[in-house]
C-alpha cells in the first residue's frame, strides 16, 4: 500500500504530521482481448481466413470428347460394285463409315476396331488414323489417341484437324508444351479457326500461362463473339491475373448473350467480390441462386459476400443453406464458423469448426479458429488442444503461436505463454498483437523496461492499437514515467473515447504527477463510464483527497466504507479524510471502527493518537501511543517526533 505523509495543524498551533495509509493505487490490467461479443472478442487473437468465394472454371475442354474434329464422312462403296471385287480403298471407306456409325452412338470401342480394320486395308490413311485417335480419346486412352493423331499428321502433314486433335489429346495428358506446338501448327494451317484459338487458350490456362491464355481467348472471341465457353474462360484467366474489372466486363458480355447462364452469374459474383464490390457480388450470387436454387457452392459464395459486408446474420443464413445442401462441404462449415465467431456466437462457432476439422483434419485454420472460439468462451484448456494441433500443422505461422500464447496466459502458464509469444515475434517481428501480449506479461512481472520496449514496437507497428497504447501507459506508470504514462492513456482514449479503465488509470497517473485537477476530471469521467466500479470510485476519492477537496473525498470514502463496513483499511482511510476535513470526532469514530475490526492495526492507532493529541486528550493519546509502541516501535518513534510535547 502507498504511504502518504500529510500535514495538519492543531487548534493550539502544534504542527502534527498524520501518516495516512490509502488503498493502493492499482492499475487495471488488460490482456488484448475483450470478451464483449462480435469482432471485439478477437482483439488479442487472430482469426484465420474469413470467408472465401469460389470462382468456377468451365469444365476443361479436354474432358469433352465432342470437341474432337473426329472424322470426315467417307463415301460408301458403290452399290453396283461386287464386295469381292471392291478395292482396298473402298473397303477402308466402308469400315470408316461403320466406325463413324458406332462413334455417333457412343460405341467407341467398336468404332476403334472398325477404324483399325480400315487401316488394315489402307495403312497410311490420314482419315482412318484421325478417326481412330478420336475413338481412343473418347475411351480415355490419351497416349494411344496422341499416337494415332501423330500418324495422321505423318500421313498428311497439312492436316489442320489432326494437329488440332493432337493438341487436345496432349493437353489432356498434361503435356502442355507439346500441345501448344500442335495447336499453333493447326492455326498456322487454318489461321481463322476460333475453336483452335479456344483450345490453345485452354492449354495455356492449364499451364498457368494466364497472359498467353488471355491473348488466345481474345482471339477466339473475335472470331466467335458468341462463344460462351471462351468468354467464361477468358474471365477466369483475367481472375487469375487479378484483373477483376476485365473479368467483370467479359462476364457481363457472356450474360448478355446467355441471360440464364448460372455459371457466368456465379463468376460475376466472384469477380465482383474480389474487386471489393460486395453489393454487386450479392446481386449476382442471388441471381445465380434464382436460376439454380439450392446450389451449395453459390450459397457459400453468397455467404462470403454478406460476410465481407459484416452482415453476419445473412452470412450465417447462406452458409447454413450451403451445408444443408451439401453436408460434407468443409469450406462452408468453416465459413459458417467464422460468421458465428464474428457474431459473438462462440458455442455455435465451435460446433461448426469441429465439424470442419472432422471433414478436413489437416485444415490448420479451422483448428486455430476453434481455439479462438474456446478462448472466447473462457474454455482456455479446451483451446490449447486445437491451437497446439494448428501449430503442428503450420509451424511457421505467427498468428497461431500468438493465439496459443493467449490461451496459455489465461491458464496462468506464463512460461509457455512467454515462449509462444517470443516465437511468434521471431517469425513476425512487427506483429503487434504478439508484441502487446508479451509486453503485457512483462509488465505484470514488473519487467517494465522490457515491457516498454515491446509495447513501443507494438504501437509503431499498429498506431491505432488501443490496448497496446493502454498497456504501454501501464508499463510507463510502473516504471515511474508518469508523463509518458499520461500520453499513452490519452492516446488510448483518443482511439476509444468510452474506455473507462484508461480514464481511471489516467487519473492515477495525473495524481502521481501532482496534477490533481486533471486527476479529478479524469476520475469523474471514469466513474461516469463505470458507475459500478469500486476501484474508479476509490481512485476519484483519492484524487479529491490529494487535491485537498476533503468534503468531496469524505463523501466518496463514506460511500465506499458503507459498502464494505468490515474493511479496516477503508475505515482507517475514512478517518484520515475526516481528520483533514477537521471533523475530529468522526475521525476518531472511524479509527475506532477500524480497530474494532483489526485491533493490531498500527496505522489506525497512530491516526487515533493524532486525533487525541489534536483534541488535547492526553490520556487517550498515551493509550494509543503505547499501543503503537507495542506493535511498531519505528512508527511509535515517528509519533513522538510529531507530538514532541506529549
Amino acid at each position: 500500500m502507498t504511504q502518504l505523509q500529510l500535514r495538519s495543524r492543531t487548534t493550539a498551533g502544534l504542527a502534527i504530521t498524520l501518516l495516512i495509509l490509502f488503498i493502493s493505487q492499482s492499475i487495471v490490467a488488460f490482456l488484448p482481448q475483450d470478451i464483449a461479443g462480435g469482432a471485439s472478442s478477437l482483439l488479442g487473437q487472430d482469426i484465420m481466413g474469413g470467408a472465401a468465394v469460389v470462382f468456377r472454371r468451365p469444365r476443361p475442354r479436354q474432358q469433352n470428347a465432342a470437341m474432337m474434329m473426329k472424322r470426315r464422312v467417307a463415301p460408301p462403296v458403290a452399290p453396283n460394285v461386287d464386295p469381292a471385287q471392291a478395292s482396298n480403298a473402298d473397303k477402308a471407306n466402308a469400315f470408316n463409315t461403320q466406325g463413324n456409325t458406332f462413334y455417333d452412338v457412343g460405341k467407341f470401342a467398336e468404332a476403334a476396331e472398325a477404324y483399325k480394320k480400315a487401316l488394315g486395308f489402307k495403312p497410311n490413311d490420314a482419315l482412318s488414323f484421325n478417326n481412330l485417335g478420336a475413338a481412343e480419346f473418347s475411351l480415355g486412352n490419351k497416349a494411344e489417341a496422341a499416337a494415332a493423331f501423330q500418324q495422321a499428321i505423318k500421313a498428311k502433314p497439312d492436316d489442320a484437324d489432326a494437329y488440332f486433335n493432337l493438341g487436345v489429346a496432349l493437353n489432356a495428358a498434361d503435356k502442355y508444351d507439346e500441345s501448344i506446338q500442335a495447336l499453333k501448327q493447326a492455326l498456322k494451317l487454318k489461321p481463322d479457326w476460333g475453336e483452335a484459338q479456344n483450345a490453345l487458350g485452354d492449354t495455356y490456362l492449364n499451364a498457368a500461362r494466364y497472359e498467353d491464355a488471355v491473348t488466345a481467348y481474345q482471339a477466339a472471341v473475335r472470331l466467335q463473339p458468341d462463344n460462351i465457353a471462351a468468354l467464361n474462360n477468358l474471365a477466369f484467366a483475367f481472375d487469375k491475373l487479378t484483373r477483376y474489372g476485365d473479368s467483370i466486363e467479359v462476364l457481363r458480355k457472356a450474360i448478355a448473350i446467355k441471360p440464364d447462364d448460372v455459371f457466368a452469374y456465379n463468376n460475376l459474383g466472384a469477380a465482383s467480390y474480389k474487386a471489393g464490390k460486395y453489393k454487386e457480388a450479392i446481386e449476382a450470387f442471388t441471381r445465380a441462386l434464382q436460376l439454380k436454387p439450392g446450389d451449395a457452392e453459390i450459397q457459400n459464395n453468397l455467404g462470403a459476400a454478406q460476410f465481407a459486408l459484416t452482415n453476419y446474420g445473412e452470412a450465417i443464413k447462406a452458409f447454413k443453406g450451403a451445408v444443408q445442401a451439401q453436408a460434407d462441404f468443409a469450406e462452408a462449415h468453416y465459413n459458417l464458423g467464422n460468421a458465428y465467431l464474428m457474431s459473438g456466437k462462440f458455442s455455435e462457432a465451435a460446433t461448426a469448426y469441429t465439424e470442419t476439422t472432422r471433414l478436413k483434419p489437416d485444415l490448420a485454420d479451422a483448428r486455430n479458429n476453434l481455439g479462438i472460439a474456446y478462448s472466447s468462451l473462457e474454455r482456455y484448456q479446451d483451446a490449447v488442444g486445437p491451437l497446439t494441433e494448428a501449430n503442428r500443422l503450420k509451424p511457421n505461422d505467427a498468428a497461431i503461436k500468438n493465439n496459443l500464447a493467449f490461451a496459455y496466459e489465461k491458464l496462468g502458464q506464463v512460461n509457455e505463454a512467454t515462449a509462444a509469444y517470443t516465437e511468434s515475434i521471431r517469425l513476425q517481428p512487427d506483429y503487434a498483437k504478439a508484441l502487446n501480449g508479451l509486453g503485457y506479461i512483462y509488465e505484470k512481472q514488473a519487467r517494465f523496461a522490457d515491457a516498454i520496449g515491446l509495447l513501443t514496437r507494438a504501437v509503431a507497428a499498429k498506431p491505432d492499437y488501443v490496448y497496446a497504447h493502454y498497456n504501454l501507459g501501464r508499463a510507463n506508470f510502473g516504471s515511474g514515467k508518469f508523463a509518458e504514462a499520461i500520453q499513452s492513456f490519452q492516446r488510448a482514449i483518443q482511439l476509444k473515447p468510452d474506455f473507462g479503465p484508461a480514464y481511471n488509470n489516467l487519473s492515477a497517473a495525473y495524481q502521481k504527477a501532482g496534477q490533481f485537477p486533471e486527476a479529478i476530471t479524469a476520475g469523474l469521467k471514469a466513474l461516469e463510464l463505470m458507475p459500478q466500479s469500486g476501484e474508479a470510485l476509490a481512485n476519484l476519492g483519492r484524487a479529491y483527497y490529494l487535491g485537498k477537496k476533503f468534503p468531496e473525498a469524505a463523501t466518496i470514502f463514506e460511500k465506499i466504507a458503507k459498502g464494505d463496513p468490515a474493511n479496516a483499511e477503508l475505515q482507517n482511510n475514512l478517518g484520515n479524510v475526516y481528520f483533514q476535513s477537521k471533523r475530529f470526532p468522526e475521525a476518531a469514530s472511524a479509527y475506532k471502527l477500524a480497530l474494532n475490526i483489526r485491533p493490531d492495526y498500527p496505522a489506525a492507532h497512530f491516526g487515533l493518537a493524532i486525533v487525541y493529541a489534536t483534541l488535547g486528550d492526553k490520556k487517550g493519546y498515551l493509550e494509543e501511543y503505547n499501543a503503537v509502541f507495542k506493535l511498531d516501535k519505528a512508527l511509535a518513534a515517528e509519533l513522538r517526533k510529531r507530538v514532541p510535547d506529549r
